[in-house]
């Protein structure tokens, strides 16, 4: 009997080898190439920052950076081995002891309570095969593993397997979640961290630090101890790890600042190395941008668009009936997903938060605040933040007996007083019992359940909800603008807006739009005439009507944009009040050819019209274009052609390209000077005046189109250089009065008076060759420095009458810092 069971079980064992054997057979006939495991190359992120490393923005199909073995610090590994593969270095790709162990638990257990998975095992089921779960993939997956471990190293197939493991979030990889989770490189990382990331792989949904803390902390505390059983630190380092706080420190990051800048480099790197490259992520590109500049230049813009949208009238938004506010709000929550910066709690629509707000990448919404419960329709959603220039759907609740309007904002109250109402006055005017017209109080307009758009003043943190927040009635506006930020002197950009919102409108009308500029394109035209020696900045000239030539045998008047002639006026005073006729001469006088060709050193490609209107600006420029030529006559003559990206990293660590400037000398020097002079005056007695208040030398010109269709201004400071367009993208007109003084010239001196903030005041450079000498302004002769009339002019060599003997050349004195000529020349 006892030989009978002996050769039963040796012939079942022999029946279940043969099975086994013949199962590898049949599975292992057709396997998947492994190589794909060793040639492991997967998706990055592709990751832009700022020059202060700043990140800006990120894309790519996975958010995940790839390191090598050895930049993995050794307890990392094997932290994850203590944590998931114990016997991770005695086997061989299968743990046939630990197979066993969890088939009599699940067995005991009445469910599968325990795997048996290798990390190899996990390795290839990611890279190579699928997650179903069939016992043919688990043949292949062992078969796979035993060929894997033949081929890689153990440290090897331990460097994939942190590289290809999800941490939540979004976040694939053991360096990507030392960022996204404690904002370190791998080298930094305490034991408690690493023992935190190597717990969490397991279930990241579960094991989230800001989520789920009492979790984390347990799942952390198991891997020190399997740490400490199995020998990989002490029991002074586990007891230091197990003291120490656990606390998550998320990256700074710029959030959506820039998002016009980082599409503007992603276009440029696809250019370089193709879509599909860029697709597959890693690369790290750094950008010139200047965060605290951007911040300010964006704010800039916005301010300066809402209050031209507010001087043009309200619109106003429609009252919710009670039945149909569950289908409004169910409206705006959608739109509010679409626009909204995902924050630690569901905004309120914010509509410069730049980012959409799918739903978490762990499939989970993002959570209120804490002690809140957010429930009911959106209106009822809490808000963590106010911020200021941020815009918000808020709901009117009451109107007051004063006019002050109450609204709902989320969860919390708002307040918006009556003064601020007096811009969206109704617009029929209720009558007196005597029948006399009287003004409608603004908050008349109102009434409870309608929508509103409300503005914030301050950045007001979510700390008591019965406190209403002070607000501003707005409205999103339907005009859009553009401003670009130049270094004069290397041409980078150091802040870059092209629209009111890069999700409302990605186009970019800094770079991509071509408008009229109007007479922001008069520097090119009297610099020309200057370099003829014809004229100079003191030539008297007749401000006139005039006929020139036209198509078809008709005849073209230019006129001036008041409508009046000033009769003889100075070259130099017909620029700072920007005088259409004297300029059109200039041009007729001097000949198309040396306009052209001068704007061309300075940068402008696109297309000029050869004819007279050139003078006026009628040919398109983008706002790039012109900004660019501005910042040479800052920069002493030298144009620098502006770029973005300053250097870019590929996924293998190696530098791709880095800029290398490549000034060309597009002016000479006193001619650079005479320009930036002139340019003054548009400022210090022109139609820009509004710039004086900088309290700085400043210079710049404003620029303004038929039926005010563009607005523009154009300056510069010897630091920077910024440009301002103000329009509508269908190019209606602006309105009566919205010129590039007033429509675009607010944006650029609060944006200046920001930037300088904290700069020294300086004088732009001077120019040895440049010639000085007294004038009488009325006539333009020349006059002894001490007459009373006496004004200072400048001349380029070889273009003062030889009768004049008061010239001197420019190097022996200097203007002051404030403008003020202090020295005197002898007659």
């Amino acid at each position: 009997m006892l030989r009978f069971f002996v050769l039963l079980g040796l012939g079942g064992a022999f029946l279940c080898a043969a099975a086994g054997v013949g199962a590898f057979w049949y599975y292992g006939r057709d396997l998947p190439d492994i190589s794909r495991v060793e040639d492991y190359d997967p998706p990055q992120i592709t990751r832009v920052t700022a020059a202060d490393g700043r990140v800006l923005g990120e894309f790519g199909e996975q958010r995940r950076r790839v390191v090598s073995v050895d930049e993995i610090p050794p307890l990392l590994l094997n932290a994850f081995v203590a944590a998931e593969d114990a016997s991770f270095y005695e086997h061989d790709g299968v743990d046939v002891v630990g197979i066993g162990r969890a088939l009599v638990i699940n067995l005991l257990n009445f469910k599968v309570s325990q795997g048996a998975s290798t990390i190899t095992q996990q390795v290839v089921k990611n890279l190579v095969l699928t997650s179903e779960r069939k016992w043919s993939r688990k043949i292949k997956e062992a078969i796979l593993s035993y060929r894997l471990e033949e081929r890689l190293s153990k440290r090897e197939i331990l460097a994939i397997y942190v590289n290809e493991i999800p941490f939540g979030h979004g976040v694939y990889g053991v360096a990507e979640a030392a960022r996204r989770y404690f904002d370190k490189p791998l080298s930094a990382l305490t034991v408690g961290e690493i023992a935190y990331l190597a717990g969490m792989v397991q279930t990241p949904e579960r094991y989230t630090l800001d989520r789920h803390p009492e979790a984390a902390r347990q799942r952390q505390e198991y891997v020190l101890d399997r740490l400490l059983e199995l020998g990989y630190i002490d029991q002074a380092t586990f007891n230091a790890a197990k003291k120490a706080p656990l606390v998550a420190h998320p990256p700074e990051s710029a959030g959506n600042l820039a998002r016009y800048a980082v599409d503007m480099a992603r276009t440029e790197l696809e250019k370089r190395v193709g879509k599909a490259d860029v697709a597959h992520g890693g690369f790290r590109i750094s950008l010139t941008l200047d965060t605290e500049l951007q911040e300010e230049l964006r704010l800039a813009l916005r301010d300066n668009l809402i209050d031209f949208d507010r001087r043009h009238g309200y619109r106003p938004l429609p009252i919710v009936p009670e039945t149909e506010r569950n289908r409004w709000d169910e409206r705006v929550t959608a739109l509010t997903r679409r626009l909204t910066l995902k924050e630690k709690t569901p905004p309120v629509l914010a509509f410069d938060a730049e980012q959409p707000a799918p739903d978490d990448e762990d499939g989970e919404d993002a959570p209120a605040q804490k002690n809140t419960k957010v429930t009911g329709p959106f209106w009822e959603t809490m808000i963590r933040r106010v911020r200021p220039g941020n815009l918000y759907f808020a709901r009117v609740r009451s109107v007051e007996k004063n006019g002050d309007l109450h609204v709902t904002l989320g969860a919390r109250e708002g307040l918006i007083p009556a003064a601020d109402l007096v811009w969206a006055k109704a617009s029929k005017p209720a009558k007196s019992a005597k029948g006399k017209a009287k003004s409608e109080p603004a908050s008349d307009a109102f009434k409870p359940g309608q929508a509103v758009v409300v503005q914030a003043g301050a950045d007001i943190e979510n700390t008591d909800s019965k406190i209403p927040v002070p607000l501003r009635l707005a409205q999103v506006p339907e005009a859009q603008s553009a401003m670009i930020v130049l270094d004069p002197e290397s041409g980078a950009i150091r802040a870059i807006e092209g629209g009111f919102s890069y999700l409302l409108s990605p186009y970019n009308r800094a770079i991509q739009a071509k408008r009229q500029p109007g007479s922001a394109f008069k520097p090119f035209v009297y610099l020309a005439a200057l370099r003829s020696k014809r004229f100079t900045a003191a030539s008297l000239l007749v401000d006139e009507a005039v006929e020139y030539p036209g198509p078809e045998g008709k005849t073209w008047s230019p006129r001036n944009f008041d409508r009046k002639y000033r009769g003889s006026i100075r070259l130099r005073e017909a620029l700072a009040q920007s005088v259409n006729t004297i300029t059109v001469k200039l041009l007729n006088d001097t000949g198309l050819r040396p306009v052209i060709d001068l704007a061309r050193s300075l940068g402008i490609r696109s297309d000029l019209a050869p004819n007279l209107t050139l003078a006026l600006g009628s040919s398109e420029l983008s706002l790039f274009e012109l900004t660019a030529a501005y910042a040479a006559f800052s920069a002493r003559g030298v144009y620098h052609e502006p770029y973005l990206v300053e250097k870019v990293i590929s996924p293998d660590n190696r530098v791709l390209w880095i800029h290398e400037a490549a000034p060309k000398k597009a002016l000479a020097e006193e001619e650079a000077a005479l320009m930036v002079s002139l340019l003054r005056s548009v400022v210090d007695e022109g139609t820009s005046q509004q710039a004086k208040t900088l309290g700085r030398p400043v210079a710049g010109k404003t620029g303004t189109t038929n039926e005010q269709r563009d607005a523009w201004f154009v300056g510069f400071s010897p630091r920077l250089a910024c440009g301002v367009w103000v329009g509508y993208d269908d190019r209606h007109p602006l309105g009566r009065g919205e010129t590039g003084a007033r429509a675009a010239l607010p944006a650029w001196i609060a944006f200046m008076e920001a930037a300088h903030r904290d700069m020294p005041t300086e004088a732009f450079p001077s120019a040895p060759e440049l010639l000085h000498t007294w004038i009488d302004p009325e006539t333009g002769a020349f006059l002894p420095g001490d007459d009373p009339k006496a004004v200072e002019e400048l001349f380029l060599p070889g273009s003062i009458p030889e009768e004049s003997a008061a010239a001197t050349n420019g190097d022996t004195e200097a203007e002051t810092n404030d403008g003020d000529r202090e020295r005197e020349v002898a007659p």
